[in-house]
């Protein structure tokens, strides 16, 4: 990791402000070089380098600034006045730099057809027939058989995502995207050390984070502090949180193990040696709630939620009704905790009556002039439409396109995402042509 630069921090961005991290692209095979080599350099470096004198150090610049002892009390202009003796840093390291790689986000390869989602146009695979005790075998099929299978692709979120880890390499305190649980599988190599904060004390690592983070970075991200968690910088130690009263759990990761973190749980943590893993999100009905409460905020704040709420929830709904769930009868389900069960589907039982209220008032408030047309009924150019207004698709290492059309059309103007209903101006279409996407009304 890399200093900030400090200067003009008044006016200065976000990811400028925080420490950055540098890219460097490699093969797995030379990734696979490099950590082994960063571990053993570490080691040479710090004798007995281990989880406490990484703990202890995280946050302490000495370490690899000098410390210089400075008569005067330092002005803004930098000048130094006054008696008041003071300590500063200088940028000459009191040892050496050590490159530490941590290969991230690494997308398997779709020659199996995994890599993509049963609801994608592009999933090549059979989903083999296990009983529910063998589906969490591996993280990449493991939303093969929850309602994440209606949803196209989205990277690490319904796919996996592999992780080299080598000695001392970390992940800063984060939360999940759209406050979704996370699995992660060890599949080899040494352990690695997880400290996660519970979803109800967010309150309070809210307060302790808005007293504790640089003034000029809460200004940079608009005093939204889970934009600075999103930015995966956030470097205190896990006795920062401790000290102040907030619970944590630490947890270590031998190969063959699984860690499930929970909708909103606040984790970071760091790896002990070279390790492969294998992580993704998954939905269930307990997070239907943070979900709704995520996008209704991201909506608020003019932000694009990456992930086809709308459709999960009534496609889920639906099931529901019927009696079935995604991997089976609803009554297993039920049974497995009948209390929070309710709950979630009251939950759903409310997001869908509003959601159908909305579209109904809006249709009587048009005096007969808006007509309710499937979209399997829409005229070729409103369906061209509403494709190009689709989730943004992402790029894959091969450069494959994601087509996520079938999840909904997201509005330019609030970001929100909609798949049960949208209004098409059909006018507006001819009127615009070829800039209808960027112009026209959705």
């Amino acid at each position: 990791m890399s200093d900030p630069d400090i200067s003009g921090r008044e006016t200065a961005t976000l990811g400028h402000l925080l420490p950055s991290s540098t890219v460097k692209q490699m093969t797995l095979k030379e990734a696979a070089v490099a950590t082994r080599l960063s571990s053993r350099a570490l080691q040479a470096a710090f004798p007995g380098f281990n989880e406490q004198l990484f703990v202890d150090n995280i946050n302490e610049a000495g370490l690899f600034w000098e410390k210089v002892a400075v008569s005067g009390k330092p002005s803004a202009d930098g000048s130094v006045t006054g008696r008041e003796p003071c300590l500063q840093y200088t940028r000459r390291p009191a040892v050496d730099a050590i490159d530490l790689f941590y290969p991230s986000d690494v997308l398997p390869s779709p020659a199996d057809g995994l890599s993509r989602s049963p609801g994608d146009p592009m999933f090549a695979c059979q989903t083999p027939h296990l009983v529910p005790s063998s589906r969490l075998a591996s993280p990449r099929i493991l939303n093969h058989f929850g309602m994440a299978q209606a949803c196209t692709t989205y990277e690490g979120m319904t796919t996996n995502m592999l992780y080299r880890g080598s000695l001392g390499t970390m992940f800063p305190w984060h939360v999940e995207d759209s406050m979704l649980p996370s699995v992660s599988y060890c599949q080899s190599g040494k352990p690695k050390v997880w400290w996660v904060v519970p979803a109800h004390q967010r309150s309070l690592v809210k307060a302790l984070l808005l007293k504790y983070i640089d003034p000029f970075v809460l200004t940079a991200a608009d005093g939204n502090i889970w934009d600075v968690l999103a930015s995966k910088r956030l470097f205190f130690p896990p006795t920062f949180f401790l000290e102040h009263g907030v619970q944590v759990t630490r947890a270590e990761q031998q190969a063959g193990d699984f860690i499930v973190t929970a909708s909103w749980a606040l984790h970071s943590g760091m790896n002990l040696g070279v390790n492969l893993t294998s992580a993704t999100n998954f939905p269930t009905p307990s997070w239907w709630r943070l979900g709704i409460e995520h996008g209704a905020c991201a909506r608020e704040l003019g932000r694009h939620v990456p992930y086809p709420l709308e459709k999960m929830i009534i496609q889920s709904s639906q099931q529901l009704v019927a009696g079935k769930w995604w991997w089976g009868d609803a009554n297993i389900l039920k049974a497995c905790d009948p209390e929070h069960f309710f709950m979630d589907v009251k939950v759903a039982e409310k997001f869908v009556s509003e959601c159908v209220d909305r579209i109904t008032a809006f249709v009587n408030s048009q005096d007969g002039k808006v007509s309710v047309v499937p979209f399997s009924g829409v005229s070729e150019a409103v369906r061209e439409f509403l494709w190009m207004a689709r989730t943004p698709p992402s790029t894959e290492s091969n450069d494959m396109r994601v087509d996520h059309s079938k999840d909904g059309a997201l509005c330019k103007d609030c970001n929100a995402l909609c798949w049960a209903a949208a209004v098409v101006c059909p006018t507006c279409l001819e009127y615009f042509g070829k800039r209808a996407q960027e112009e026209a009304p959705l």
